[in-house]
């Protein structure tokens, strides 16, 4: 992320029996915190961002939308559009982030998707929607769900959790996961429909 922003970022890890935080200036730190744990950090000069929902997904074999197939190169174009108008709500946002800057970064982080770095792979339905994946071990992570602004409640994102739900079967996983900020109702409701049970509630604090 340093590089995207053309400013330094480093991600804390908490650790217990570390040393004592020391804090250089110029540097943006994130910290993620299991909910109820942000008071010492606040303290600290941190200030609360974002709460953040983990959910695990049921795994459906089922019919999946024939439209959707894994994004090529050819549609780098396509998939950088939709991430960048359609992540509107982020962790990446004001006054930590402009709105141009979060753009840009969901728009790299869709192409990586294609391009199978970080993300291993974007699924896409037209220029509906997209939806990317990692593997984590045994299961698959979703990393990024978008659906362009003007097809929105119209089905697209349940038809893509069911092609990640189909492309987990098919490898033979046996979970799949995602987060979502807790006040992204939308992405909450959701996930709620396809009966995801909440697994961690974490909240994310920049300093």
């Amino acid at each position: 992320m340093s590089e995207l922003f053309g400013r330094p970022h480093a991600e804390v890890v908490l650790d217990p029996a570390g040393p004592v935080l020391a804090f250089a200036e110029g540097i943006h730190y994130q910290v993620k915190v299991p909910a109820g744990k942000a008071d010492p950090l606040v303290e600290a000069g941190f200030r609360s961002v974002v709460g953040e929902l983990d959910f695990d997904l049921p795994l459906r074999p089922g019919p999946v939308d024939p439209q959707i197939r894994e994004a090529g190169p050819r549609d780098i174009g396509t998939v950088r559009e939709i991430a960048a108008t359609a992540l509107v709500q982020s962790r990446f946002t004001q006054p930590w982030y402009s709105p141009d800057e979060r753009r840009r970064l969901y728009a790299e982080w869709a192409t990586n998707a294609v391009r199978g770095a970080y993300d291993d792979t974007c699924l896409m339905l037209a220029d509906r929607g997209l939806l990317s994946l990692r593997l984590t071990g045994d299961g698959a992570r979703i990393g990024l769900l978008a659906v362009a602004p003007v097809h929105q409640r119209q089905g697209v994102g349940a038809a893509l959790l069911a092609a990640a739900s189909g492309w987990s079967v098919q490898r033979g996983l046996s979970r799949l996961r995602v987060a979502t900020q807790d006040g992204n109702l939308g992405a909450v409701a959701l996930y709620q429909a396809h009966q995801a049970q909440v697994r961690a509630h974490s909240h994310w604090l920049y300093r």
